[in-house]
């Protein structure tokens, strides 16, 4: 009688255990998914905060010689915004790719003629029919 009494206890802690068990789980899968939701929202709240609004400005300048080349792209790329910076020598024109929330045209246009050289803007190249056909 003492054995089948204690038999029972300890199938009833079991029993109670196993059902602790299993509401640990549930709650630890509950804190999981919980934790995952929040982990997936900073996250993804990051990947908007750290996209950028890039823009292109092309601008038509003089640069005199490969070091002039070199001291404009070397300005503006150490330019906070300023994401690149492309002298073509044959044709004078510097692209410059930028995130439009942290640097203007305006300001970019002013870099360069701080440095000493002419900036002005060139118009959408695309919609010309011939290279002679608009002004750039």
């Amino acid at each position: 009688m003492i054995f089948s009494w204690h038999i029972k206890i300890v199938k009833q802690s079991n029993y109670q255990l196993f059902i602790k068990t299993i509401n640990k789980f549930k709650k630890l899968k509950k804190m999981k998914t919980k934790a995952f939701i929040t982990i997936l929202f900073v996250l993804l709240a990051g990947i908007s905060y750290g996209q950028k609004n890039l823009s292109t400005i092309e601008i038509l300048t003089n640069p005199h010689c490969h070091s002039s080349k070199e001291k404009i792209e070397k300005e503006l790329t150490c330019t906070q915004g300023v994401e690149n910076a492309i002298l073509n020598m044959n044709t004078k024109i510097l692209v410059v790719n930028f995130d439009s929330d942290e640097i203007s045209k305006k300001e970019i246009l002013n870099i360069v003629e701080k440095l000493g050289y002419n900036a002005t803007p060139v118009q959408n190249r695309k919609n010309c029919k011939s290279e002679h056909s608009c002004h750039h």
